[in-house]
């Protein structure tokens, strides 16, 4: 089964088309494929096709579920190739990193040889009025659900390389932007990593953050503690969040001061894992990305700078 079809497939001269760019995920696929219809419901006029760049998820989801998917560059030709003149390309990623680096260099490529004027919109997080939005999406989600939880957000990591370093200056001012919006007197919002420099297996980092929401909980400030996963879909790292809170779990079980036992758990979205991706307002977000470079072109980014 192509994913990618169009709707008139005889003539796409002087015509849009978006390209969503993402990892991929083998297990819940269908997440990033109600994201793929969603934004073709919100752009009814411009063609919307999907691309993974993961060669690993692209065989398997061949193998194993029969379904055709193809990668960014796959994709650019053969969109160039049916005549579409304008192209947008969504990076769905989270942050500025080596990730979305690839993806600029592929688009980089196809702008010197394609007739079609192709743009790249930024990541989820690009700026700070970005990450501000992105802070008070997830504390205005979270907080009426977990009114007495400290926040654990986990994203997926940073390895230490250049083109990592404003995508880890982002991921750094999450916990205390997150304090400072919801003008909180104690410390309720934390930060670490799956992978990476800031990764809870790093033993330091483990200690670090078992000390400070040991210090929320033994200070009555708070009697639960609720992991985020900060990724657009959970896909096997599910399970990577379920061990940091086995060992929470294992770490944290003695009573508080208040003697309640303390609740370690993972966030739902509507009974469901969580998944940024799953939240209407974050996919506002990537709607607004996409709305400003077709609206505005010379807004997008420049990949040939």
């Amino acid at each position: 089964m192509n994913i990618n079809t169009t709707h008139n497939s005889n003539n796409h001269s002087h015509q849009q088309a978006i390209v969503i760019s993402c990892f991929g995920a083998v297990h819940e696929n269908e997440i990033y494929l109600d994201f793929k219809n969603f934004v073709q419901k919100y752009f009814p006029d411009t063609t919307v096709f999907i691309a993974f760049t993961s060669k690993m998820v692209i065989k398997k989801l061949q193998k194993e579920k029969n379904l055709h998917f193809k990668n960014l560059p796959q994709v650019l030709a053969d969109i160039d190739m049916q005549g579409y003149n304008e192209i947008v390309v969504l990076p769905l990623y989270i942050y500025p990193t080596e990730e979305y680096n690839r993806v600029q260099r592929v688009v980089s490529a196809f702008q010197q040889i394609s007739a079609a004027k192709i743009t790249l919109a930024q990541p989820l997080l690009s700026d700070y009025q970005s990450v501000c939005t992105f802070v008070k999406i997830l504390t205005a989600t979270l907080t009426p659900a977990y009114p007495h939880a400290s926040f654990l957000f986990i994203s997926h990591g940073f390895t230490d390389s250049p083109s990592n370093e404003q995508g880890k200056n982002i991921y750094l001012q999450l916990g205390s932007l997150a304090q400072s919006l919801t003008n909180e007197k104690s410390i309720r919002y934390h930060c670490c990593t799956l992978e990476g420099l800031y990764a809870f297996k790093n033993i330091e980092i483990k200690e670090s953050l078992i000390s400070q929401l040991r210090v929320c909980t033994n200070g009555g400030e708070t009697s639960e503690i609720c992991l985020v996963p900060l990724l657009l879909v959970s896909g096997n790292h599910y399970q990577d969040i379920e061990e940091i809170r086995d060992i929470l779990l294992e770490n944290l079980s003695e009573k508080s001061n208040q003697g309640q036992g303390i609740k370690i758990g993972i966030a739902q979205s509507q009974s469901h894992k969580f998944h940024l991706l799953s939240l209407p307002k974050i996919r506002s977000m990537f709607i607004d990305s996409i709305s400003a470079m077709i609206k505005n072109p010379a807004s997008a980014e420049s990949c040939c700078d």
